[in-house]
């Protein structure tokens, strides 16, 4: 009885082993019978196999990368594509769907060096330009903002505001962007970007005074801000994973304050600059990607350092669904430590619509967002920003247009000093104004 048992135990054990040993030519004859017929995932499935096997060769990878091109894993795609050409690195069937596979998970860059390095005769066939352009994106944007709760917000409590007190509101601006980038070498370009901002707001105090000096219950001072900012980046693209910028971020901002508002007691006008320099990492995994963002600056006057990690994913390998979680740290004045904290998801709506959603939450405020791009340099402090954006591509013109929608919950900063303290405290624990501004960007991107 133990002899059958053995004997059974071990006929089991050797026809498992026979079934995951596969010869070389079951796979290529399976998997380009599985090809012709268009069984995609068939071929990636005994393809796979086959790579377990060691057994590895240039028209097993180059099938791999199509069946993967076909089921929409371009990531998965490109991979495969690479092993091939590193087989053959003259195949222009290989270096066409690579191409495609770029552009279709956004790696522009990695693309712009895989085009230079065409045969011209590929490069006619696709109708591509091996040229590098003076400019390979273009990016026109607009933001306008309202706060629906500033008739609300402005009206005084007195039991409320004591003397001593000081808060300010936004009313609305306006923001306008161009931005421009540049390839100068095979691998390296230069990005850079001009803002404008103009805004509206209204600060509101309580003044001390002494006998016989009776001050009014309020002063109402209003704002209004204009705001230039110039942004540039450099970009070296190492490796198709590893891409290393450095950049600056500068901003000059002339505010004028009518005393008194519509009573309008005087005029009183103030310039002040500020800057930021920032290095950024981007690290590329299989379906991963992680960015480092290191700045320091002198936002509003105050001495900031920046640490921003982010980790983006692609679950399919594509951009029918993607996300990203970012985490930051800032250190303002060598005193004051605060964390932010952003979380993104997206998804393909349509052929060429996307949808996204993103919720930020924090003390956001001196902070330098999207590669140091966005500079929250305002007055107040945003405590959470919900933003919803929906883009269209247009392939054949390379053009994308989208929309965003943000909700922004701030608070005004209100501080108190009483008569024998002459240095403010911070007093928006006590009575902090919360109000919501709601924000419409437009934007249209042209990828030359």
């Amino acid at each position: 009885m133990h002899k059958i048992l053995i004997i059974i135990m071990f006929f089991f054990f050797f026809r498992g082993l026979a079934q995951d040993t596969i010869t070389y030519s079951y796979v290529n004859e399976k998997t380009y019978d599985y090809y012709l017929k268009g069984e995609w995932k068939s071929v990636c499935k005994l393809g796979m196999k086959g790579i377990k096997n060691d057994i590895d060769y240039y028209y097993l990878r180059a099938r791999l990368g199509k069946s993967f091109f076909e089921r929409g894993n371009y990531m998965a795609a490109a991979r495969h594509f690479r092993k091939a050409l590193k087989q053959n690195s003259a195949d222009p069937f290989s270096m066409e769907y690579l191409y495609y596979s770029l552009i279709n998970t956004g790696d522009l860059r990695e693309a712009a060096v895989l085009r230079s390095n065409m045969s011209n005769e590929l490069a006619d066939y696709m109708k591509l330009n091996k040229k590098q352009p003076f400019i390979d994106d273009f990016l026109f944007e607009f933001a306008t903002c309202s706060n629906k709760d500033f008739e609300e917000q402005s009206v005084i409590n007195l039991e409320n505001f004591p003397i001593g007190s000081k808060k300010n509101l936004t009313d609305n601006y306006l923001n306008l962007t161009i931005l421009a980038r540049h390839p100068l070498w095979k691998r390296v370009d230069y990005t850079h970007a001009i803002t404008h901002l103009s805004l509206n707001g209204l600060e509101q105090s309580r003044p001390t005074g002494t006998p016989p000096f009776t001050p009014p219950p309020y002063i109402e001072d209003e704002q209004t801000v204009s705001q230039n900012q110039y942004f540039g980046n450099i970009n070296f693209h190492i490796s198709r994973k590893d891409d290393f910028s450095v950049g600056t971020h500068l901003l000059t901002s002339k505010t004028s304050i009518t005393r008194g508002g519509r009573g309008n007691y005087g005029n009183i006008m103030s310039r002040e600059n500020n800057g930021v320099v920032f290095v950024n990492y981007l690290r590329s995994f299989s379906v991963f990607k992680a960015n480092l963002f290191l700045a320091k600056g002198n936002i509003n006057l105050d001495k900031q350092y920046q640490g921003t990690a982010t980790l983006y994913y692609f679950p399919f390998g594509n951009l029918n669904l993607y996300g990203s979680t970012e985490i930051t740290g800032i250190s303002e004045n060598d005193t004051t430590n605060k964390i932010i904290w952003q979380q993104m998801a997206g998804f393909r709506a349509m052929k060429n619509t996307w949808l996204e959603f993103s919720y930020m939450s924090g003390d956001i405020k001196n902070y330098l967002d999207k590669g140091g791009l966005i500079v929250y340099n305002n007055t107040n402090t945003i405590t959470s920003k919900a933003e919803g954006t929906i883009m269209v591509s247009f392939p054949k013109s390379h053009i994308r247009v989208y929309f965003k929608y943000f909700y922004i919950t701030s608070k005004g900063d209100n501080f108190y000093s009483s008569i024998n303290d002459a240095n403010p405290t911070d007093y928006s624990n006590l009575n902090a104004t919360k109000y919501h501004l709601q924000t419409i960007t437009g934007g249209l991107l042209w990828n030359f």
